[in-house]
């Protein structure tokens, strides 16, 4: 039981936020130079200086990462170019099912997200996981974004951070994550 404590206090709202800060990253290399120079400052301290992709790759790569392991935590998966159900669990992974809640099904998550959100589809989600699989754990495809993609990845970090609050955190009562970050 204290192991899933720690996964729905600490170890989901970790990677809730990986998710969050994938848009705000997608919309600064879409709106500026990556060779330009970035300046993060805290309590008036630079903490970081050098080009843009300094921050936004390790956010965009960490974002999507994070947002494949939440789909596949909801029951969701891609298989031939198509969102799915997820394969068996093995013993040791858990599930929004160790919460006593149902999988999300593609339909469920389609629906849900297509009441929220514009332009949701399925090719967002698996974009995303495509991009987790195929670009970022192995070297079979590219890293560069093209737009059509960006605004793809985002949608699908919208959707997953939506079905986490609310077929988690709503379906177990609790208050859901509240995310601090600066819109652009």
């Amino acid at each position: 039981m204290e192991k899933i404590n720690q996964v729905l206090e600490y170890d989901i709202p970790y990677r809730m936020h990986a998710v969050h800060s994938l848009p705000a990253s997608l919309r600064i290399i879409g709106r500026y130079n990556t060779d330009e120079i970035m300046d993060i400052v805290i309590s008036n301290m630079s903490i970081l200086v050098g080009n843009l992709n300094n921050y936004t790759n390790p956010s965009i790569e960490s974002g999507v990462i994070h947002g494949r392991a939440l789909l596949e935590f909801l029951g969701l998966g891609e298989h031939s170019g198509r969102l799915v159900c997820s394969k068996k669990r093995r013993p040791s992974d858990i599930g929004i099912e160790s919460f006593g809640l149902q999988k999300v099904t593609p339909e469920a998550a389609l629906e849900l997200c297509s009441a929220k959100f514009s332009g949701v589809n399925e090719d967002a989600f698996v974009t995303l996981i495509h991009l987790a699989n195929k670009g970022i754990a192995h070297t079979t495809s590219s890293l560069v974004i093209p737009k059509d993609q960006a605004s793809q990845l985002t949608i699908a970090a919208e959707c997953i951070i939506f079905l986490m609050q609310n077929c988690l955190y709503s379906g177990l009562g609790k208050e859901q994550i509240k995310f601090k970050f600066a819109k652009l």
